[in-house]
């Protein structure tokens, strides 16, 4: 039983847990944004939050209306709460 005990105590000893290093395995995943069309032709967008992204980050919101056309931008002012937006005017037939 004291050799046991003795070996747990051992291997405990040898995986230390570092202060801010991730415990478990992550992904390298990029922002991710989907867009899903409704009914009404809105179109709901929402993107990943990374886990380097700074407490403050905000986004704002940009559409252009076809591959070469001018942006423009759809949020007045920077979203900080979330990472969702309804584009009202999106005219997205699902």
């Amino acid at each position: 039983m004291k050799a046991t005990l003795r070996f747990a105590t051992a291997l405990l000893a040898l995986a230390p847990v570092i202060p801010g290093t991730p415990t478990h395995a992550a992904e390298r995943l990029d922002r991710g944004l989907i867009a899903l069309p409704s009914a009404d032709g809105k179109v709901y967008l929402g993107w990943r939050l990374l886990t380097d992204d700074p407490k403050d980050v905000a986004f704002h919101v940009g559409r252009a209306n076809g591959p070469q056309g001018p942006w423009r931008r759809l949020t007045p002012a920077p979203i900080q709460d979330s990472c969702n937006f309804v584009d009202a005017d999106a005219d997205g037939k699902p």
